[in-house]
């Protein structure tokens, strides 16, 4: 012990005593300002957690006016489909006040979106959710209407069409749209029987998607594999490896991450595959083990500068504070010094910040959505 302290000794013994309290002062001033900063990062991190929660709770606020104003409006119509003409009038204006709000509130309902992908809602809140985005758009879809057949839309507005789009997307995962995922499940059954004009390629993604959740069966994925790989169409090729990626079945993720050794598959397409499998929620973890498993061969290479760029995003879809520290057990050694460092600590704050609202703000966050009607 002495040898290890007797440089410093015969450095203070050679000092003045000023410089010696100097050295002393620098020394403590570098401990404080270490310790400062420790408690500003930490304290900023509380800060920004409690903004993050404050902004997910204001959301809730024009979504529920919408749903008054809609609900106002659908009573207007009523009056006025059964003759009312006095109600016309006040139908116009109701119907500007719910155009104005449903564009104030888009934000808000991809909050609710991501409240619910984050899995911050329990079974009671993510019942009312689906419950109210389908009295909310499901009339909007009536009102568009929703031909899936080639071509049903050329020439139409593009607003217009971009505004279907979104309505599908937010209604074909909300099990009562049984109407809605029967017109899709059919059209993608017979685009895959070789009727081109049954489906239009803007629904392939979300067809093929309802056609995979129908039919569960291992074969049926095969078969679609082997339709995409034997493809050359830009659109229909991508548009089915991405539904079998995002199918959220287990046998089919492990088929397509440890069986699926095709040489038509190209690496950018597996690596697609990959980022399905992580980012769906039903098949998340699975692909986190499979990536952690496979991670030396996946960053080996040319493509592996590619992968481990977004390795960072694929992990982001997590919520949790053990699954933060999991990951930078997991991953952050292995990227030490590589350009994804810096995208994969934010990230694993990221996740650790939803862990911290979910376990904080999780109950508050479910009764509240709980209330939507």
């Amino acid at each position: 012990m002495q040898a290890l302290f007797s440089p410093a000794v015969s450095l203070m013994n050679r000092l003045r005593y000023t410089s010696k309290f100097l050295l002393l002062g620098l020394t403590m001033g570098l401990v404080l300002l270490v310790l400062l900063f420790t408690v500003f990062v930490n304290l900023n991190r509380d800060i920004q957690t409690a903004s993050n929660e404050l902004a997910g709770l204001q959301m809730l606020k024009p979504v529920n006016r919408m749903a008054q104003f809609m609900q106002q409006h659908r009573g207007l119509s009523s009056g006025v489909l059964n003759g009312n003409e006095a109600m016309k009038e006040k139908r116009a204006a109701k119907e500007k006040e719910v155009a104005d709000i449903v564009a104030a509130s888009e934000a808000a309902l991809s909050g609710l979106g991501a409240l619910a992908d984050w899995g911050l809602l329990d079974g009671k809140a993510m019942a009312a959710y689906r419950r109210f985005m389908a009295g909310l758009y499901a009339p909007q879809l009536a009102s568009l209407g929703f031909d899936p057949r080639l071509g049903a839309y050329q020439g139409e507005d593009p607003e217009r069409t971009q505004r279907r789009g979104h309505i599908v997307d937010d209604l074909v995962g909300i099990p009562s749209q049984k109407d809605l995922r029967r017109q899709l499940k059919q059209a993608a059954a017979a685009r895959i029987e070789g009727d081109t004009a049954a489906l239009d390629p803007a629904w392939y993604g979300t067809a093929f998607g309802v056609y995979l959740h129908a039919k569960t069966g291992l074969g049926t994925a095969r078969d679609l594999a082997e339709m995409a790989l034997a493809s050359n169409d830009p659109l229909l090729r991508p548009a089915l490896l991405r539904a079998l990626g995002g199918s959220g079945q287990a046998r089919t993720a492990n088929w397509l991450l440890n069986e699926l050794k095709d040489a038509r598959l190209r690496q950018s397409e597996r690596f697609q595959l990959i980022s399905s499998i992580t980012t769906t929620p039903a098949t998340r973890e699975l692909g986190y083990d499979w990536m952690n498993a496979h991670l030396d061969d996946l960053l080996k290479g040319g493509a592996g500068v590619f992968f481990s760029s977004r390795l960072p995003q694929l992990l982001a879809s997590f919520c949790s504070v053990e699954k933060s520290a999991q990951i930078a057990r997991d991953f952050g050694p292995r990227l030490a010094g590589k350009a994804a460092q810096l995208e994969l600590d934010r990230t694993i704050e990221r996740v650790r910040s939803c862990g911290v609202l979910k376990q904080a703000r999780g109950g508050e966050a479910s009764a509240a959505v709980s209330l939507l009607k």
